[in-house]
């Protein structure tokens, strides 16, 4: 075995086990009886399996397409609405409903690529990456209007959704083991069978079919892949339709695993569904330098492990997103200096837009731009000194949130144009500003 080999075999066992070591760690420093194994190696596994599928979702669309799908949370949780409210309000059996559920986001997934995201194939990278944050928004929007749609009406009073607040029933959770002294049902073991069959039936997609093979080479090199008569957007779909279906695996099963009712999804959803799931499967992404597909597996596990250890220990999983933070920002400042080929090969398709160029020099003298430039910022001045005379005193706040607002979107675009990058913690500035 070359050393190569050595170490890619090697790396992601040495990070489960490090994850581990660290999770009696913490277990035993800040819980009262100490932590038990089951909670570390048990409980550790089950949340671990959902962010390995996501974590292999984001590094499989990111070697395809040079693109962080923040789509990805997205699609599952259409799917996770669209099994609960066809199991709640049309009485679906389980096996029906998980099947509609997965094929509704693989075919999602299909029509995003076809109608939206091949129209920006050769676009900037910037730009893509802004798509699939519309994309997602798009699809969690249509998501929260499904219990309506479905049947379920509002409540007169507080106008809210009136919606089950039991999960529905599945087939594994009358069964129920202990082990030591945490009890353990089918459910969750489900749940981690879900996720590890989606695991394997994507490394046997990628070794041993030709599609799969062509999908490797395509993320190699797309140009040269082209060259040689590779259908490059028809794997670009087949890409798609895979992150949807691993988006929606891992959605369902941390939904089953964990037994969450219609009610407590939406209110997941309400109150930004998706961003801390995102970051359980983006952390060991980048961990694994979104690259290697066994890396962003065992990075998974390890989350998933440290998760449990912090929630045991200290009661406040919240913790663990700060946590998880200063891994993501650590493991890029310590990867700067050895790019994966990956990320080597894309940094020039990040280039931003093409520069807007100012007046020119000449015709900013004219006369008639300039009284139009001073007209233009005297209406602005004396709408501004207008309004709250003339508006209510809600109609004043709204405008004052629009022009928040507005002063947030340009420091995005300040950000974006000049910088060429895209800042997602754009808002923890204004709650700082706002403290």
């Amino acid at each position: 075995m070359t050393r190569t080999r050595a170490v890619a075999f090697g790396a992601p066992i040495g990070l489960v086990l490090m994850a581990i070591v660290t999770g009696f760690a913490v277990g035993n420093a800040f819980g009262d009886q100490g932590i038990p194994k089951e909670v570390v190696l048990y409980r550790g596994a089950i949340l671990g399996s959902v962010n390995a599928v996501l974590a292999v979702g984001l590094v499989f669309a990111f070697r395809a397409t040079r693109v962080v799908n923040f789509s990805q949370a997205s699609f599952g949780a259409l799917s996770v609405f669209l099994y609960l409210v066809l199991r709640d309000a049309w009485q679906w059996s389980f096996w029906a409903a998980f099947g509609a559920s997965l094929a509704a986001s693989i075919s999602l997934a299909l029509l995003a690529d076809l109608l939206v995201l091949r129209r920006f194939a050769r676009a900037p990278r910037l730009v893509l990456t802004v798509v699939t944050i519309a994309l997602g928004q798009t699809i969690l929007g249509f998501a929260l209007t499904l219990p309506e749609l479905f049947g379920f009406e509002p409540d007169p009073d507080t106008g809210l959704p009136n919606l089950p607040t039991v999960s529905p029933s599945t087939p594994f959770g009358d069964r129920v083991w202990k082990v030591g002294d945490i009890f353990f049902n089918g459910n969750q073991l489900a749940a981690v069978l879900f996720a590890l069959v989606s695991l394997i039936a994507v490394a046997v997609f990628l070794r041993f079919t030709r599609v799969g093979t062509a999908v490797r080479g395509a993320a190699e090199n797309r140009d040269r892949a082209g060259q040689l008569g590779i259908d490059v957007q028809g794997l670009s779909t087949v890409v798609w339709v895979v992150v949807g279906a691993l988006g929606a695996v891992a959605a369902l099963s941390s939904s089953i695993g964990s037994s969450t009712s219609l009610s407590t999804t939406t209110i997941l959803a309400t109150g930004a569904f998706g961003v801390g799931t995102l970051l359980r499967g983006l952390a060991p992404a980048v961990v694994a330098r979104m690259d290697s597909l066994p890396m962003a597996v065992a990075g998974g596990f390890a989350v998933g492990i440290f998760e449990e250890s912090v929630r045991w220990g200290t009661g406040q999983a919240a913790t663990v997103d700060l946590v998880l933070l200063v891994v993501v920002v650590g493991a890029l400042l310590f990867q700067r200096r050895g790019e994966s080929r990956v990320v080597a090969d894309a940094a020039s398709s990040w280039e931003a837009t093409e520069e807007v160029r100012g007046v020119p020099h000449e015709l900013a003298k004219l006369p008639i731009v300039i009284r139009g430039t001073r007209r233009f910022f005297i209406a602005i001045a004396s709408v501004v000194a207008i309004f709250p005379w003339v508006m209510s005193p809600t109609q004043t706040n709204l405008g004052s949130l629009y022009a928040i607002y507005g002063i947030v979107g340009v420091s995005l675009v300040v950000l974006t144009g000049w910088g060429g990058q895209i800042s997602l913690g754009q808002f923890g500035f204004v709650a700082v500003g706002a403290v």
